[in-house]
């Protein structure tokens, strides 16, 4: 089961008892699957997998790759794979993203973009990208 939906209800507005009955599952059984990865019923693409050294690199979303339990915005700007930081939720990566193909795509203002809308950029201690 897809919980997407479930998730997206919840953002909505509505009550975890009233979601819960809407779908017709257990707490358990949601807490379990909630940080599943998104299907392609949810995605204009469909996600895929790339082998690499020794990570399995997903495309789940538009601009958006999973490795392990990050997701990765990035795109190509004026020729270049631009990276628009690491995120622990693909909520939080899409939030971002949407925000970057609305307002621009300004690495430098990632830090920015995080603030306006209340989420948290995964730091890295090997990352040299600056985004302030």
């Amino acid at each position: 089961m897809d919980l997407v939906d479930f998730q997206q209800d919840l953002k909505n507005g509505m009550s975890i008892a009233e979601a819960l009955k809407k779908y017709n599952i257990t707490l358990e059984y949601a807490m379990n699957h909630v940080n599943k990865p998104i299907t392609e019923k949810h995605s204009k693409l469909k996600p895929s997998c790339k082998p690499h050294k020794k990570l399995k690199i997903c495309t789940v979303a538009r601009y958006i790759q999973q490795i392990e339990n990050h997701f990765y915005v990035r795109k190509q700007v004026n020729g270049k794979m631009r990276p628009f930081g690491s995120y622990s939720s693909l909520e939080d990566a899409i939030k971002l993203r949407d925000y970057c193909m609305e307002h621009g795509w300004k690495q430098r203002k990632v830090d920015k973009y995080c603030e306006i809308l209340g989420i948290k950029r995964c730091s890295h201690w090997n990352s040299k990208v600056r985004y302030h």
